[in-house]
């Protein structure tokens, strides 16, 4: 045998690759992704069509009040497209007050209060642009129509507003990072009332979509890999591939078989996004340019305000850190399994380290609008390396994270998948030989104990 440990990994790799590939059930999958991909811009373009052409708006008047001369004024010039029609009046403070009591009153009021503050002092807490939009929640708007209205002068914010500011390009990029829209409602008591936060639910959206992607191509990536393992380990195929491949080896070439797997996915789904663009460009007959007007408004928005060289190959290096991450943790719970009916109990590692990932970042954005943060929490979901392929690559793309951490977080994830790597090193021969019940996580520790007192990176440890 040869007598280097990686010696053999491609040809595990060219294997497990193409037998995957040649699966029926892979064929289904990857054919229901992708008609699915191939069809969907058409279908979401073709009913917000026809949501836009039914919607009408109720607002009648928009009344702009603001801290600073000059930028109410600016707002005043007036608004396109289906509110084009909606007058503007710039307010003074008396004013102001009076609107502010009519909305908890008259149910036939039909206009909507801007009130916009800009701080311009970065050493303030209260930095940036805040706009906040009040109705009444009794009147004819309802929260829907002034969450669209109020989203649509978000979008449109540096035309609008921030036009008139007196500051440079710098100054103003930085005010357009804050999460700075807000909707309320008064009631008739007189209460107001935070309806949503848009831009912060855009933000949540895409984190939310980014995290269940990953979710289920790791779990999908990590049992495949566990899976051929296992197959192979229950079959007479493991011991001929053992006679000339090295465990690590072989293991090595399965993570890596696997993560093309993922790819070929991803490259599969990239294709029948761009025939979707393509349909969905001809169906409207080139109307409103290549690029559908969903995505336009999400990139118009100022949500990936994050989105340079540097963060998006950093974005990258993580996904495929991750992916590798727990391929190896999948790999080593499928040596611990000696029938494919019990693969699903020697998962349970595998599963338990995904799920509580996930549940950190969910946590983390269920309650990182809460006052002053999450303090030392949000650190450790960001550097966990169970979690942070989760969160930091879309992170870095919205602009909630620094590039400096995300190169930390980044680098916390190499060492610990080669952290990971190390440990699977001194046990994994020997828990591919074991057979019997599964083996769980403390006999693992202490094959790893055993393995490493007597220097050896695993052999024969069967039971």
């Amino acid at each position: 045998m040869n007598k280097n440990m990686f010696f053999g990994w491609r040809e595990v790799c060219s294997f497990a690759y193409i037998q995957t590939l040649k699966s029926k059930a892979m064929k289904i999958t990857l054919v229901i992704l992708c008609a699915l991909a191939l069809f969907a811009l058409p279908v979401i373009t073709m009913i917000g069509s026809a949501t836009d052409k039914d919607e009408e708006t109720n607002i009648r008047q928009a009344y702009i009040y603001s801290n600073e001369s000059g930028l109410a004024e600016k707002f005043s010039s007036g608004f396109d497209g289906k509110y084009e029609k909606v007058a503007v009046q710039v307010i003074d403070e008396k004013t102001k007050d009076e609107k502010m009591e009519e909305l908890k009153n008259g149910k036939d009021i039909d206009y909507i209060v801007f009130l916009l503050t800009c701080d311009k002092n970065q050493e303030s807490m209260d930095y940036g642009l805040e706009i906040r939009a009040v109705y009444g929640e009794e009147s004819k708007i309802t929260s829907k129509d002034a969450d669209a209205f109020a989203e649509y002068v978000l979008e449109n914010k540096e035309k609008l507003i921030l036009g008139s500011i007196d500051i440079d390009a710098e100054e103003k990029e930085s005010l357009l990072k804050e999460r700075n829209y807000e909707l309320f409602s008064v009631d008739t008591n007189g209460n107001v009332k935070n309806v949503e936060e848009g831009l912060a639910g855009a933000e949540y959206w895409l984190t939310y979509i980014y995290l269940m992607i990953v979710m289920f191509a790791v779990i999908i990536a990590g049992s495949k890999v566990a899976e051929l393992v296992v197959t192979e380990k229950t079959s007479k195929v493991m011991e001929y591939l053992l006679t000339s491949i090295k465990p690590l080896a072989l293991l090595l070439g399965k993570v890596v078989g696997t993560l093309l797997i993922v790819f070929t996915i991803l490259l599969a789904l990239l294709a029948s996004f761009i025939g979707s663009l393509v349909i969905n460009y001809s169906l409207s007959g080139g109307e409103g340019g290549f690029w559908p007007k969903i995505l336009t408004d999400i990139w118009d928005s100022g949500v990936l305000r994050g989105v340079t060289i540097a963060n998006i190959l950093i974005s990258i290096v993580m996904v495929l850190l991750g992916f590798i991450f727990y391929g190896f943790i999948a790999g080593l719970a499928g040596a611990t399994v000696s029938k494919i009916e019990e693969l699903a109990e020697g998962l349970k590692l595998f599963t338990f380290t995904v799920i509580i990932g996930m549940y950190l970042v969910i946590a983390l954005m269920s309650f990182s609008n809460v006052s002053g943060g999450m303090g030392t929490f949000e650190y450790v979901v960001y550097y966990l390396p169970f979690s942070s392929v989760f969160v930091v690559p879309i992170y870095l793309l919205i602009g909630k994270l620094s590039f400096e951490m995300g190169l930390i977080s980044m680098l916390i994830l190499v060492v610990s998948t080669v952290v990971v790597w190390l440990f699977v090193t001194k046990v994994f021969a020997s828990v591919l030989y074991h057979n019997g019940s599964v083996m769980k996580f403390k006999e693992i520790v202490d094959v790893y104990k055993a393995n490493a007192k007597s220097g050896k990176s695993g052999g024969k440890h069967g039971k």
